[in-house]
């Protein structure tokens, strides 16, 4: 059932200062979203060509936005560029120009109320110690790093080095037991596990050890 009137409608100012009210003033449309749509679908590359310019404007597109666009299920999006995730978001900015600074890039909160931060210029430096650890354990681009851990700064640090070194990263909770872990890890055959040796969940430490 569909509601006759919006929920919720942002207020003008918002609106103004949107990213797509910017996208369509760089691009020379009007900013208006199912204009936009249409053009994203009936002029795919020259739309996602613009999109990108915009949105990454520190990547130079290398060739087509998309190849075989006429099927949808055999389409090649961006298949000349190479981007690294890891390298995107410790920059910080689609201009690359943040890496390295002082500004909080992560946050963690445990159920405890413990707050940890973790600075710009000090993720890079874990993350290269990560990628560092990783590599000397043998894995390279394309290998799977799995860990059993918790959502803590740890476990984004392992991904982003894992990323950073064109592996593939999979985790799942500490509280799956060590048969669902073996389940789920064992079809992607990782290279390197990482498991923490317990957790605190409902304010009680939990005790991994005797599984790994």
């Amino acid at each position: 059932m569909h509601a006759e009137q919006p929920l919720w409608t942002p207020p003008a100012h918002r609106v103004a200062a949107s990213d797509l009210v910017a996208f369509a003033q760089v691009v020379g449309r009007a900013p208006d979203y199912a204009e936009l749509h249409r053009w994203s679908v009936s002029e795919l590359d020259e739309f996602w060509s613009a999109a990108w310019a915009h949105l990454v404007p520190s990547v130079p597109l290398d060739g087509p936005a998309v190849e075989h666009a006429d099927d949808v299920l055999g389409a090649s999006w961006f298949p000349d560029v190479r981007v690294n995730v890891a390298e995107r978001i410790l920059a910080g900015d689609s201009a690359g120009t943040a890496a390295g600074t002082d500004d909080v890039m992560l946050v963690a909160v445990d159920e405890r109320g413990r707050r940890r931060e973790l600075t710009r210029s000090d993720a890079v430096g874990r993350v290269a110690a990560a990628a560092a650890a990783l590599r000397s354990q043998g894995v390279g681009p394309g290998d799977r790093v799995v860990a059993w851990v918790p959502n803590t700064l740890e476990s984004m640090v392992l991904m982003l080095g894992a990323a950073s070194i064109g592996a593939v990263f999979s985790s799942c909770s500490p509280d799956f037991g060590a048969g669902g872990v073996l389940d789920r890890f064992g079809q992607i055959e990782p290279t390197v596990l990482v498991a923490a040796d317990g957790y605190t969940y409902a304010g009680r430490a939990i005790d991994r050890r005797d599984e790994l």
